[in-house]
């Protein structure tokens, strides 16, 4: 069902592109929305799991979207003349479009983070973040990829689209494997749990009879 939500998303966005006149900076727009959810879908993932305290989560994300916010703006200003700073965020006017991308793409995330939380925890969270790392390759790709296909494409927009079609399959890709163990995470996974209270109280033993024997010894 993800697969599904996140493909209807990257159609919708790929039909605006080829057929109903939205610019490559307006794609790029859409994926930056993309990012926010996917940061925050990590941060709840985080809370669920009980690795960050709500407050901690939240204050994180904040100041990662500030910055990703400054991020966007100077890629929307490079890549489309016709927008400035002060009316950078008017690029998702008429905004009903963006409701109808985001609800594909937190129906996506939520069902990303159910997935995620059926593997344990240790592995799970080193995967998010894998995960989590392509979401931002996939802004990335759409800034620079367009320029490595307009060597094959006359059009902005078929460029846009292709880089779209690559990182999102290598995207997939990598998400798809991450969910294949390896033999070293069966291992971690099957190991006995560590009783650190007996390896503690063992050292403190070991020390009073270290110490014990130096003022015994004359």
């Amino acid at each position: 069902r993800r697969t599904l939500f996140l493909f209807l998303s990257d159609i919708f966005v790929i039909t605006g592109v080829l057929f109903l006149g939205w610019s490559p900076s307006r794609m790029l727009a859409f994926y930056y929305l993309e990012l926010c959810i996917a940061i925050f879908a990590y941060a709840i993932y985080n809370i669920i799991i009980d690795e960050v305290d709500f407050f901690n989560a939240i204050a994180a994300t904040i100041l990662i979207q500030m910055v990703l916010a400054i991020f966007f703006m100077a890629a929307i200003l490079l890549s489309d003349d016709h927008i400035d700073m002060d009316h950078s965020f008017n690029i998702y006017y008429p905004y009903f479009d963006v409701s109808i991308f985001l609800i594909g793409i937190v129906s996506s995330e939520y069902l990303n983070v159910k997935k995620y939380l059926t593997i344990p925890k240790a592995i799970g969270k080193i995967k998010f973040s894998v995960y989590l790392a392509t979401n931002f390759l996939l802004i990335l790709g759409l800034i620079f990829l367009p320029l490595f296909f307009s060597t094959f494409f006359s059009s902005m927009k078929i460029s846009s689209v292709c880089s779209l079609i690559v990182v999102r399959n290598f995207m997939e890709y990598k998400r798809y494997k991450s969910f294949e163990l390896t033999e070293e995470e069966l291992k971690l996974l099957n190991a006995p749990p560590v009783d650190y209270k007996k390896i503690i109280l063992h050292r403190k033993i070991k020390e009073m009879l270290r110490r014990f024997k130096r003022k015994a010894t004359p």
